[in-house]
């Protein structure tokens, strides 16, 4: 396949930032609403966003990180196609970042969805995206090292591609993130959520965070990709 024009990439760039704008700005203001209290990033997970607004954001909802994910995965594929017709990377290479990226996608996905019936699968998902991020980091950031000095990349280029990486590996090692405090939940017949949570609760505010150097690694590598490109 041939190179993706810079127009295609544009688009998803353009597209994942209006829809994940979307996601939190309607998303928190529909808890709000419902909850009359502000939602917290700090003790509330991504899935709480639509469980604790009104019921017409939740189609919504799903539209919205549906397409942040499926952006994602568009990127991976069309920026690790266009490396490899320009001859950068192999395509053992180029089917490996694919796949991370569609991993990526998908488990993000996942933390906005699932619902803390079964909290250590969040961990397992949460755990998954963390090793493609820290894949995809160090995989790009050791190509733009290689062809620095011979190609276009420059040094700076590398560093700040290996940065998600290094984010991910200390968020996980985290230790208040495995200690699963009972949580005491309910859904009134109103619709509002009584919680009893620390104020910080880090397997839910790690989610976020995650969640966030994952919009970081797309956004750097577009960025990337536009400025060399």
């Amino acid at each position: 396949m041939g190179a993706t024009s810079q127009s295609t990439f544009t688009f998803i760039l353009g597209l994942f930032v209006i829809l994940f704008a979307l996601e939190l700005i309607f998303g928190t203001n529909a808890f709000n609403l419902l909850q009359k209290r502000k939602y917290s990033f700090r003790n509330l997970f991504p899935f709480e966003l639509a469980q604790g607004a009104k019921r017409w954001f939740v189609p919504f909802h799903y539209i919205f990180v549906g397409g942040i994910s499926l952006s994602m995965m568009a990127f991976g594929y069309f920026y690790f196609d266009k490396l490899a017709a320009m001859n950068e990377i192999s395509n053992v290479t180029q089917i490996i970042g694919s796949i991370l990226w569609v991993i990526i996608g998908v488990t993000q996905f996942l933390l906005f969805v699932l619902t803390l019936k079964y909290p250590r699968l969040r961990l397992v998902v949460m755990g998954i995206n963390v090793i493609a991020v820290i894949g995809v980091s160090s995989l790009l950031g050791t190509h733009y090292f290689n062809l620095f000095g011979g190609n276009h990349y420059s040094g700076l280029t590398a560093i700040i591609t290996y940065i998600p990486a290094f984010v991910t590996i200390i968020l996980i090692v985290n230790p208040n993130l495995y200690k699963y405090t009972i949580v005491d939940k309910r859904i009134r017949q109103d619709g509002v959520l009584d919680i009893t949570r620390p104020n910080n609760y880090a397997p839910a505010y790690t989610e976020w965070l995650v969640i966030l150097v994952n919009a970081a690694l797309f956004i750097i590598i577009n960025i990337i990709n536009l400025v060399y490109f």
